[in-house]
């Protein structure tokens, strides 16, 4: 007798969050995972399946993952969650090395080769409830030869993916599985849309015929509209038990029959739901009838891109509809009840006169409820991004969310933001008044309150929001016989043999180290100032010595992070201090020792210990004159004293060679390669391969020594600031010669940078 056994597969769907510097609507919208629901249902009874929804629980992950450790890792993914999700994906590649990790979504259909990483093993390309399906029936029989399944690209390195033959659109949805929504039972709870406390989301259709050069969603469904049958989306509104419904369509109302049907069938059986729609403006004014049919339904808002009030800007947008059309959809609106919720595209050329005349014109249409500014965004993969892909100020994925500037625009960055900021919040005022005056049971409900929250979650993002993007990088063509020393301020440096390394000199020592080949590895902070402002991701705290500026920056940003890990290396008692500090147990505490090697998150670190410099210069006369010019500001020796209480002081130094290989490194030296540095110190330093950059500070003594020293250990490139420079202006003390350290290293071979705070450098 045979006894089979079928062994269900645990399957983990995440949604993964955005980036806190995204902003878009994600503090006044949250909506349930329709695509991870739809997957779920593709595979439900099969094998066992959860979903964590990280925009809405960011600490479930840890907790699912620990007792399911799944077979299976799907990941969902919009252009604003590359990055985290790329993070959720080798966060548990790395814990369960034999789970299979699939990504898919509308960015990894658009730009599968942003995700061609080692731990990531399929990219699904287009719609994944068929090719999810397929995998899963695969890996079940332990057969791992994906290549005959259709709609998928494979990683094969470095930006390169290689795909298998491409799957067919479907003629319809109406093959596919009602969407799982059990998978989202202990969420439903926190899904809301603006004012509307609970919100479910259905998918009656996707895919758009037209043509508008800034939208992808063409490119995506092939120029195709692929729609469900009125009756099969009859069936699952009844199923659904939110009152408010939000339909995730391209364009729900391409085919007007279709909707004529349903809204039919929803008034004879008098379901009584309100509804969010997309809808074009010239499909409202063609098929009035139609949507007056939906109005009786419970159709309440339809958000519509306008796009702009005037014939020359609906053109350049390849809108294909004219401002009397868009005029004739207003008033329509307001004749059958329902509102408009109206996208305004905000163009670089933008001033204060476009914002004032598209709010007169929503100001004096009552159906406009809401009033969207969209900055111009070229998606990766539509024709406007082709067109003017150069141009971009950007290529960090988090900042695609339709609200920040990622062209050059005619108005300096931050004083856009305020004016897009500012209408918005005329747009929210309206809105209260609405409310005020015709449901006051939603204005002074408790949901009232987390949407005010959102507002000022989002009205904080805003005002930092010209921070974000790195002005446009001035490329300098350095090479290392020049005898010129570039003070560089955003420069590219065009080393033989390149780092990937984007570097930023935050002051007092403080750099930011992030790699170009992979924006996933966390960031590196090397004595971070007491000033810093950062985002909130992964770092590394890499900290030389107990120096107050530094500790107290690391503590300020330590206390600030409480959902995503830091690791700190330093020194034991910097350790116990910032432990003290801040006591979170998120954050890891390394002590450096005197030697050190390690790998973090892809970064290969080592630390060493080096000589300290020398509080005073050489020589009697040099140490009396320099004490007496620290005597003489008492406000400035006190400042010191009060910022130095309980910090830990230690005789240590440690410097630290960093790199994503061992052949290419950057060497960094806290306070400097000053006179009692030697040159065999800094080649011991180096380790195996040879350095191409070295970080030091400079002072003014340092002069005599420090050419020698690094052209004995064959350095390529330096990068150097000044130490304590605000210290010694404060004093009075030297300050380093400019001219005197150009003239120092002409014609020595050794390429020369100093740096400036807030400079950029790529290596």
């Amino acid at each position: 007798m045979f006894v089979f056994i079928i062994v269900r597969m645990r399957i983990l769907l995440v949604n993964p969050p955005c980036e806190n510097i995204t902003i878009g609507l994600r503090h006044i919208v949250k909506m349930e995972p329709l695509g991870l629901e739809l997957i779920g249902a593709s595979v439900k009874g099969l094998h066992e399946v959860r979903l964590v929804d990280l925009e809405v629980a960011p600490d479930d992950l840890e907790k699912v993952i620990t007792e399911f450790q799944p077979d299976i890792l799907g990941v969902t993914s919009e252009i604003v969650h590359r990055n985290s999700a790329l993070v959720v994906v080798k966060k548990i590649k790395e814990k369960f090395p034999k789970c299979l990790t699939v990504v898919g979504g509308h960015h990894p259909t658009m730009c599968p080769e942003d995700f061609s990483f080692p731990f990531v093993d399929l990219i699904c390309i287009g719609e994944g409830v068929e090719t999810f399906r397929e995998i899963c029936s695969l890996v079940e029989v332990k057969n791992y030869n994906f290549s005959n399944i259709r709609g998928l690209a494979i990683p094969s390195g470095p930006n390169s993916v290689t795909f298998t033959p491409k799957r067919p659109q479907p003629l319809d949805m109406n093959s596919y599985p009602y969407p799982n929504r059990e998978l989202t039972k202990k969420y439903r709870n926190k899904y809301f849309y603006l004012f509307e406390k609970s919100v479910a989301a259905i998918r009656t259709s996707f895919g758009c015929t037209h043509h508008c050069t800034f939208c992808s969603v063409r490119v995506y469904s092939n120029g195709k509209f692929i729609p469900r049958s009125a009756e099969l989306v009859f069936d699952e509104i009844k199923s659904i038990k939110e009152d408010f419904i939000m339909f995730c369509d391209d364009h729900s109302f391409i085919d007007p029959e279709r909707m004529r049907t349903l809204a039919e069938l929803l008034l004879k059986n008098n379901i009584k739901k309100r509804y969010f729609a997309y809808a074009r403006t010239d499909s409202i004014v063609k098929h009035k009838d139609v949507y007056a049919l939906w109005a009786k339904a419970g159709l309440s808002l339809v958000m519509s891109g306008l796009e702009a009030i005037d014939e020359t800007a609906l053109k350049r947008a390849g809108k294909q509809t004219s401002a009397d059309i868009n005029e004739k959809a207003v008033q329509i609106a307001a004749e059958l009840g329902f509102h408009i919720s109206a996208g305004f595209l905000v163009e670089p050329d933008f001033t204060r006169e476009d914002f004032e005349k598209i709010d007169k014109y929503v100001s004096t249409r009552p159906s406009i409820l809401l009033t969207e500014y969209t900055p111009l965004t070229p998606f990766p993969g539509t024709p406007l991004h082709r067109q003017i892909k150069e141009k971009l100020l950007t290529e960090n994925p988090a900042l695609f969310d339709l609200q920040h500037l990622v062209l050059p625009t005619k108005l300096k960055p931050k004083e856009l933001y305020s004016l897009q900021f500012e209408y918005y919040g005329r747009s929210v005022k309206r809105v209260i008044k609405y409310l005020f005056w015709n449901n006051t049971r939603v204005l002074f409900s408790s949901h009232t309150l987390k949407l005010l929250l959102g507002i000022f979650q989002n009205s904080l993002i805003y005002k930092r929001a010209h921070t974000h993007i790195e002005p446009l990088k001035e490329s300098c063509n350095e090479n290392h016989n020049s005898s010129n020393t570039p003070y560089f301020q955003n420069l590219e440096l065009n080393n033989a043999n390149p780092i990937n390394i984007k570097l930023n000199y935050m002051g007092w020592s403080g750099f930011s180290l992030k790699s170009k080949s992979s924006s996933i590895l966390p960031t590196i902070l090397i004595d971070p100032p007491s000033d810093i402002r950062l985002e909130d991701q992964p770092y590394l705290f890499l900290i030389t010595h107990g120096h107050p500026e530094h500790l107290i920056g690391a503590c300020a940003y330590l206390k600030k992070l409480r959902k995503n890990p830091v690791t700190v290396i330093a020194s034991k008692k910097v350790c116990g201090y910032l432990r003290r500090k801040t006591a979170n147990a998120l954050d890891e505490f390394i002590e450096s020792g005197d030697k050190l090697e390690l790998n973090i998150g892809g970064w290969n670190i080592n630390v060493f210990k080096w000589t300290h410099m020398s509080l005073l210069p050489e020589g009697i006369g040099n140490k009396a004159w320099y004490l007496y010019k620290l005597l003489s500001h008492p406000v400035g020796v006190l400042k010191i004293l009060i910022n130095s209480f309980g910090v830990p002081i230690y005789d240590n130094m440690f410097g630290y060679r960093i790199s994503e290989n061992t052949s290419q490194q950057i060497i960094y030296y806290g306070e400097g390669l000053h006179r009692k540095t030697e040159s065999k110190e800094i080649s011991a330093s180096i380790g195996k391969g040879k350095s191409n950059v070295l970080i030091t500070a400079i002072e003014p003594e340092d002069l005599d020594s420090i050419l020698a020293s690094v052209t004995k250990a064959n350095i390529d490139t330096i990068i150097a600031f000044e130490a304590h420079k605000n210290w010694r202006t404060d004093f009075s003390l030297p300050q380093l010669d400019h001219e005197l350290l150009r003239s120092a290293f002409s014609g020595s071979g050794v390429s020369l940078c100093l740096a400036k705070p807030g400079a950029v450098l790529e290596l």
